[in-house]
């Protein structure tokens, strides 16, 4: 390791490839814990867990600890550059968020049979469901506020340009699906797939607009 945290991580020597490796590592860190938190809860339920089962939680628990020190790493490098006050309060809040994520994201992938909700569809506990329903309307709201205050004019433009592209594509796509499904062309709107790829493509732009 070394002495200057803003050194560390070859891969990402600038700040948008930085947030870039981060993000990803977090994501995928997330999924991966989460197939563990599924393999763990079928076993707790069971009382038996087979070789197969074993072994892919067994990785998947690596993986996902070696993507989160990735993560880590990339994010201790971010606030050690020099930054105004607004800056490092609106990346601390990023920080915040994705640890929210991260819980958000294990909650999910505990069904009611130890099977993740977001892979086979299975249903959520009353209490998980009341807890992350609870965190959409409160928690997210007042994270996203207090690190909307602390933007700066270049980064609120491209929040704001990465919403405006996301909205629209909601829109179209929500519109277009239900008017096939409707036609019998398609299954009913499934809100979970628009949600996640108007988060892929907010961020996308975001990032975009705000690093390159």
């Amino acid at each position: 390791m070394t002495e200057n945290p803003a050194e560390e991580g070859r891969l990402g020597q600038s700040t948008a490839a930085r947030i870039t490796l981060a993000s990803l590592s977090g994501i995928a860190a997330v999924f991966c814990l989460g197939i563990v938190t599924g393999v763990t809860a079928g076993f707790l339920e069971k009382g038996d867990l087979s070789v197969r089962a074993g072994t892919i939680g067994a990785v998947c628990f690596a993986i996902g600890l070696l993507l989160l020190w990735v993560a880590f790493r990339q994010v201790r490098a971010i606030f050690a550059e020099p930054m105004g006050k607004n800056t490092r309060r609106a990346r601390l809040m990023m920080g915040v968020s994705v640890l929210v994520g991260v819980v958000f994201g294990v909650l999910m992938a505990v069904g009611e049979k130890g099977e993740s909700p977001i892979l086979s569809g299975a249903d959520l506990s009353p209490t998980i469901a009341i807890i992350l329903a609870i965190g959409a309307l409160v928690i997210v709201p007042v994270l996203t506020w207090v690190w909307w205050r602390a933007l700066d004019e270049h980064e609120a433009g491209a929040y704001s340009d990465g919403a405006v592209v996301a909205l629209n594509f909601n829109l179209s796509v929500t519109a277009a699906w239900w008017v096939l499904a409707r036609g019998g062309l398609m299954e009913p709107v499934e809100a979970m797939p628009v949600f996640m790829l108007t988060i892929v493509i907010w961020s996308a732009i975001w990032l975009w607009k705000r690093y390159f």
